[in-house]
């Protein structure tokens, strides 16, 4: 158990960043580990830091847990109260989704990237563990089999894209993002950009948010601002640089760029000529309403149908009557009951997310707004960290306090200027 000065020392520097914690996350985590450590919540009376952070603060018990990961993945050296300079532009936010990445992931991620595109990724290898799985079980099942039962000769895999060079299969994704992308395609084999060869130019049409993902089957795309990562199933993620992106591109489409042609160029699609376009504007019928293209205009005296929003069944198709829908009979419910389930057999299985708790959820209400009031606790408590420093002899502690104590004192001075 730690001394009752030092024990007041790590309670008061806890209370001033939890008023702060949206710039202070990691070194909460420092200090409930420290806490922890050393045991210091039995001050207070309490069995645990969880039953002890609860009672005082309202921290749940994964929410602790998450302050105390945090640090250890984020902080310098994994075991201090300073944030690594290389995450400095990241949100708290951010950083927790995070936790789920392995190490080598976190490559994948930067500072402009959304916290839809970290959860896409975390979303990317739990599917890809489990086909990863799947395959492994499969060949084990295919070597206890005897060579001489497999007769099935396997079917070559269909083109991506037709009248396209073959690629290789890690650069498929190329392809397919281009495919996904209409205006990007065209508006980029367009563009002044291309024509001089401008990658920076190129990669302000095709990544201009700075950050965004791409997945095409078992292969993740994160796009940034300096490179490309390509993450295959299970493996670690691969670089592409910009430049090489642009040029596998044009490899592939070449003698098919054509400006705002490409696309039709590469994928075939049929382009609306004008005169399709403005048929397809339907002059107002009676009523107001307008009609579709082909639609059948009535005759002086002809019923005309009332139009609803339903659509007409498919031939071979079963329909069921209002009273039918209410009590449905035992062959119907039986069919809906086997395709809902053959479809639960089919959809992939994915583990439930853990529900992400945001910081600012999870800490209690600020005991004070006022932000001077903030500054002068947080002072306060860097002092009396000084002076444990100094009665311990450690300089180098004392040194880091005094750089935290005058960065205060500044940030003090200028907010007392701008109240008055």
């Amino acid at each position: 158990m730690c001394k009752l000065n030092d024990w007041l020392a790590l309670k008061g520097q806890l209370e001033a960043e939890l008023r702060g914690a949206a710039a202070g996350f990691v070194r909460i985590g420092y200090l409930l580990r420290k806490i922890d450590e050393t045991e210091g919540y039995k001050n207070d009376g309490s069995k645990s830091l969880a039953e002890w952070a609860k009672d005082n603060y309202g921290l749940s018990e994964s929410s602790v847990s998450r302050f105390m990961a945090i640090n250890r993945k984020y902080s310098i050296d994994g075991y201090s109260d300073q944030l690594r300079l290389e995450y400095a532009q990241y949100g708290s936010a951010k950083l927790s989704e995070m936790l789920a990445l392995p190490d080598s992931d976190l490559q994948m991620v930067s500072p402009e990237m959304k916290r839809e595109d970290i959860r896409e990724i975390k979303k990317f290898n739990k599917e890809a563990a489990k086909e990863e799985a799947k395959a492994e079980e499969h060949a084990a099942d295919q070597h206890e089999e005897p060579l001489e039962e497999h007769h099935e000769e396997q079917a070559p895999p269909a083109a991506a894209a037709p009248e396209l060079p073959d690629v290789l299969p890690e650069h498929q994704w190329i392809i397919e993002f281009f495919k996904a992308n209409k205006e990007i395609m065209n508006d980029l084999y367009s563009s002044k950009a291309y024509e001089e060869g401008n990658t920076e130019g190129m990669k302000e049409i095709v990544n201009p948010a700075g950050a965004r993902t791409f997945r095409h089957k078992m292969t993740m795309v994160s796009m940034m601002e300096s490179r490309i990562m390509v993450k295959v199933s299970v493996k670690s993620p691969a670089p592409m640089s910009w430049a090489g992106f642009f040029q596998i591109a044009a490899d592939t489409f070449e003698g098919k760029i054509d400006g705002k042609n490409t696309y039709r160029n590469v994928f075939g699609e049929k382009e609306k000529s004008e005169n399709e376009a403005e048929q397809r504007k339907a002059k107002p019928a009676a009523g107001g309403q307008k009609l579709e293209k082909n639609e059948h205009i009535p005759t002086q005296g002809e019923h005309i149908p009332e139009k609803t929003d339903k659509k007409e069944p498919e031939p071979g198709t079963n329909t069921i009557a209002p009273a039918q829908k209410e009590t449905p009979p035992a062959s119907v419910s039986n069919s809906k009951n086997s395709d809902s389930a053959i479809a639960e057999e089919q959809a992939p299985e994915t583990a439930e997310e853990p529900e992400q708790v945001e910081i600012d959820e999870i800490l209690p209400a600020p005991v004070d707004q006022d932000p001077m009031r903030d500054l002068k606790d947080r002072f306060m408590a860097e002092l009396n960290s000084l002076k444990i420093m100094l009665d311990c002899n450690n300089f180098a502690g004392m040194t880091q306090i005094i750089e935290r104590l005058e960065d205060l004192t500044g940030r003090m001075a200028v907010l007392s200027v701008t109240q008055e």
